[in-house]
């Protein structure tokens, strides 16, 4: 149960609460109004819990927090802080322990809607931390990261910076200290009909193992580049759109298991084939899209086995791959958007390379 009585006092500035944990026992708080100005406020909490064991032995902890509001009144920008530090009952164990959590919430828009920045950080004393204190005082919907990500929009490139360290040393994470992408705009080459597109990416990565692991399990860091080029040419006509596409995957790693760098290369290539009926409602649009897409990437120039896999990107395969399948979408005419306001597909995958991928009952998929 909760009583609030800011109800009872008629004002903003002192708010008290009392609960009652099935886990931890009875919590009293009291949160007070310690500073404000326009859109800045900060608050500070005094909190005292209570733990019975046995119905006899009583556990007590007093903890207490500052928290930090800014929420400008143009709704562009929100952020937030919540800093908790007590010595309060672990539930399991019921013992005393000095446990904090300090966590934060950053999001901002430029006002052009160009730039956009979002930061999250959180640390905490215990792996049980978040669970324990589950209640919104304690909740800033962090997802238990920390991590910076700002994205840039300009009319020929997309650009973005992106940073998540490890600062908990019990967690399991692929550091990125930190990667930048930019992805240019495609460019068309007038006359030939000819469409490159163009990503690059460069990173330092560390992947570090939870301390509570094996120490058989070594961490693992590079330096990692990575270039992506491919250039198409559609081929349209009345009946279908025929786009066969070539490209080049290049990874450069600084490090490798075998205690040197490490260049990686493949070719892309393959074909799109489609055809699209259409049917136009009161109020929506309905296309109906089949197609055939051929991919295949060439054999990559290292082993698996000879770099760090930090995740399914450094996984390149050689692959001859035909999907086949319906595409349904549906488009509003009320309100017009660029994405379809409903869409399925239905499609099956046939791997040539039998080598690779065993034969098996064809699987059709429905996403």
């Amino acid at each position: 149960f909760k009583i609030n009585l800011k109800k009872f006092l008629g004002t903003p500035i002192v708010r008290y609460k009392v609960t009652w944990d099935k886990s931890t026992g009875p919590k009293g708080s009291l949160r007070y109004r310690l500073f404000s100005w326009r859109d800045f406020a900060i608050w500070t909490r005094l909190e005292y819990r209570l733990k019975i064991k046995n119905g006899w032995k009583v556990k007590n902890g007093l903890g207490g927090a500052i928290e930090t509001e800014y929420l400008p009144e143009h709704g562009r920008t929100v952020f937030q802080t919540k800093n908790y530090l007590a010595t309060d009952v672990i539930p399991k164990e019921l013992t005393m322990k000095t446990r904090y959590r300090v966590q934060g919430v950053y999001h901002t828009i430029s006002p052009s809607g160009g730039t956009k920045i979002d930061a999250t950080w959180d640390k905490f004393s215990d792996i049980n931390m978040p669970s324990d204190f589950r209640s919104d005082d304690f909740e800033l919907n962090t997802a238990k990261k920390t991590e910076l990500n700002i994205r840039h929009v300009e009319d020929f490139l997309i650009g973005s910076v992106y940073a998540r360290p490890r600062v908990n040393s019990f967690d399991t994470v692929k550091q990125h200290l930190p990667t930048g992408y930019i992805n240019l705009k495609p460019y068309k080459v007038p006359n030939l009909n000819l469409i490159f597109y163009n990503y690059f990416l460069t990173s330092y990565l560390d992947y570090e193992f939870s301390d509570k692991l094996s120490p058989s399990l070594q961490d693992f860091e590079s330096a990692r580049l990575e270039t992506h080029n491919i250039v198409s040419r559609p081929f349209k006509s009345s009946i279908a759109n025929f786009t066969p596409y070539a490209g080049f995957v290049g990874i450069y790693y600084n490090k490798s298991p075998l205690k040197s760098s490490k260049e990686q290369a493949m070719f892309l290539y393959g074909a799109n084939l489609s055809t699209n009926f259409y049917r136009n409602y009161t109020r929506h649009k309905h296309i109906v899209e089949p197609y055939v897409q051929y991919h295949a990437i060439t054999e990559p120039t290292e082993k698996v086995d000879t770099y760090y896999v930090f995740s399914i990107e450094d996984g390149y395969n050689k692959l001859n791959l035909i999907k086949a399948g319906i595409r349904s979408q549906l488009y509003s005419l009320k309100h017009i958007r660029a994405y379809p306001t409903f869409e399925t597909n239905l499609y099956a995958n046939t791997f040539l390379d039998s080598n690779f991928i065993p034969k098996t009952v064809q699987k059709i998929y429905f996403d």
